[in-house]
């Protein structure tokens, strides 16, 4: 019943290390102080716990958008990448490109492909993970990709892209 595509699409696996400091997720290694916590927890106490949030964040969207001296309409709010990155490519492709580098966040390629996208990867410098311009793009002009993602700082390399590239 699945797509051939799927069946060919190894699953994203996660390793959880033992160690105190993990940079792969962008989590903290210090949880966050009590009295905060306690802050939170009084806030949830406010809220009716028996209706689904907004599903805009639309006090949060204002906010920001106040803040940033940005419309509203132009900010997307989600609860991680994990879920903004197949809206995203919904969005904007199926069955089409996607761009990135490699190594990267592996959900880029694996959200693509469960789209039937093809996922155009271009390697980082092999010697410093640097950020290949030029080759970036050159491939960019050619396979004129829909969507094209890029984190930065990269995970899971550290590599900080130059603002100017």
């Amino acid at each position: 019943m699945l797509r051939p595509n799927l069946k060919r699409l190894r699953p994203y696996s996660l390793v959880q290390p033992a160690h105190r400091v993990k940079l792969n997720q962008n989590e903290s290694p210090w949880d966050l102080p009590p009295s905060l916590k306690r802050k939170v927890l009084k806030e949830l106490a406010r809220l009716d716990w028996n209706r689904y949030p907004t599903p805009y964040s639309d006090r949060l969207r204002a906010e920001l958008a106040r803040r940033l001296r940005w419309g509203p309409e132009g900010i997307v709010v989600g609860d991680g990448s994990n879920s903004l990155i197949p809206l995203l490519i919904l969005a904007t492709t199926v069955g089409g490109r996607v761009m990135t580098v490699k190594p990267t966040f592996s959900l880029y390629a694996i959200e693509a492909q469960l789209l039937g996208n093809r996922v155009l990867e271009v390697p980082l410098g092999s010697d410093d993970f640097s950020f290949p311009l030029e080759r970036f793009l050159r491939t960019m002009r050619r396979a004129r990709p829909q969507i094209i993602f890029l984190a930065n700082p990269n995970a899971p390399t550290g590599t900080l892209f130059p603002r100017e590239a």
